[in-house]
């Protein structure tokens, strides 16, 4: 039988936390915990085995509560976090980006006045997060000699995410990715497999693998001069002097035009190697391909980045998409973004687009590309080209 969760409240208000209390329990949370006072509330955390989720009741006047977060993480018992704030949109973004850097899983902040079918939704984000859990089947992380028999095998695959003009919503290139096609676990993600790639130094030899069958599919698919095929470039790779000769090689031996091969990169991989990065890029501008700076605005003095780096495109980071409609702060900086792009010459592409809300903010802002789950999730080669079929003749936004 399944053991029932444990809500700890953490609200100084009697008649806040009791409705609240109330108000969970009618969910059908019947192990509720109340605490009145910031040592009342360690008491409890110290003293519960676990805290499934913590409510915890965060004032524009008085965040002492902040305080309290802090301490509670030290314990380690705490699964998830709900936050319930009047604060502005500002600080609530803050907020959330506090909680996550400090370790917490966040089901979101509820602003008051709100609903029962508030809480409820915020509450399903742990109740689906459970449900997944036991019915998944068990995964553990592969070793080196299963990374290096599936490189053997062909079991790397290329998945692609298309990237639109934000403006006609034309298709104008896609984002190359890499899955595992595993015998026995079916199709996983990058997370199941790619730091054990990266170190046991697999990675790249996956990586010229998955870029091979996608310049062969690619390149035989007539799509046009517009088309760009954008490829990751890990920061180890970047230190390896032959890089620029092995990609040239490469797009020669299946006659794939190097413009329409953009190279991403992130700012980590300059910092960690900026003498080899440089000599890399250079050659492969002069080649002919692009270069582009991934999760732009995630890292330190992105701007000098860019002055620096032969880059021709800037990709937005999605935490900015993810942020236009709750912060107005992100919609400057996406404003300012499309300017600064557009004095420099280099395009912007916007991440993570997932809703049509998002969108129309972007293209109201002029965001010239974008990609994201609104239009398509990553898939197959097959996919996608269906996919781009079907849009010529308008039945289809998104794939399924």
């Amino acid at each position: 039988m399944m053991t029932s969760p444990t809500i700890l409240i953490y609200e100084d208000h009697f008649l806040s936390q009791h409705l609240l209390a109330a108000s969970l329990k009618s969910l059908g949370f019947q192990n509720v915990l109340i605490a009145n006072s910031h040592a009342d509330a360690i008491e409890r955390v110290k003293t519960e085995k676990e805290i499934t989720v913590l409510i915890c009741t965060v004032t524009s006047a008085d965040m002492r509560e902040l305080n309290f977060l802090r301490e509670a993480r030290e314990c380690g018992n705490i699964d998830s976090l709900l936050l319930i704030s009047d604060a502005s949109p500002d600080i609530r973004v803050a907020l959330a980006q506090l909680a996550r850097h400090a370790g917490y899983t966040l089901l979101g902040i509820l602003r008051r006045p709100y609903s029962k079918a508030d809480l409820h939704t915020a509450i399903a984000g742990y109740r689906s997060k459970r449900a997944l859990g036991p019915s998944m089947p068990l995964f553990e992380m592969p070793s080196a000699d299963d990374i290096g028999r599936a490189a053997c095998n062909g079991e790397f695959v290329p998945y692609y995410q298309p990237k639109l003009d934000l403006c006609t919503l034309e298709v104008v290139g896609a984002e190359l990715l890499m899955r595992w096609q595993h015998p026995e676990l079916g199709l996983l993600g990058p997370a199941a497999f790619i730091e054990v790639a990266k170190h046991f130094n697999h990675l790249d030899t996956m990586t010229f693998s998955v870029l091979e069958q996608a310049l062969n599919f690619i390149g035989t698919q007539q799509l046009g001069d517009r088309f760009k095929l954008s490829v990751n470039i890990d920061a180890a790779q970047l230190k390896d002097l032959s890089l620029h000769k092995r990609i040239r090689n490469l797009l020669a031996a299946q006659k794939f035009r190097p413009a329409n091969l953009v190279i991403e990169i992130t700012e980590t991989g300059f910092l960690e190697f900026p003498e080899a990065c440089l000599e890399n890029l250079i050659h492969l501008r002069m080649l002919g391909c692009e270069v582009s700076i991934d999760d732009f605005g995630t890292g330190l003095s992105s701007l000098q980045r860019v002055c620096e780096l032969p880059c021709t495109e800037i990709k937005l980071d999605m935490s900015f998409t993810k942020a236009l409609l709750k912060n107005n702060r992100s919609v400057a900086a996406v404003e300012h973004m499309v300017k600064f792009s557009n004095d420099i010459g280099v395009q912007l592409v916007a991440e993570g687009i997932e809703t049509e809300e998002q969108l129309n903010m972007l293209q109201k802002l002029k965001c010239p590309i974008g990609q994201g789950y609104l239009f398509s999730a990553p898939v197959c080669g097959e996919k996608l080209m269906r996919w781009m079929a079907e849009r010529k003749t308008g039945r289809l936004l998104k794939t399924n």
